[in-house]
């Protein structure tokens, strides 16, 4: 599999867990320790996963 098919798939997976966190209502909070993820950081990446503090 060549670089840019693996990113596509992995930004498709990405996508596909954002929708099930928006469907359990559980978009914008990090998957580390529960906490709002903030709406700046939303705004940049919409499928993030993680707060400030735990993605560094």
């Amino acid at each position: 599999m060549d670089v840019a098919h693996e990113e596509k798939s992995k930004t498709r997976i990405a996508m596909l867990a954002a929708s099930h966190r928006i469907d359990k209502d559980k978009l914008g909070y990090s998957l580390a320790c529960g906490e709002h993820i903030s709406p700046r950081r939303l705004e940049i990446d919409p499928i993030v996963t993680l707060c400030v503090d735990y993605q560094r």
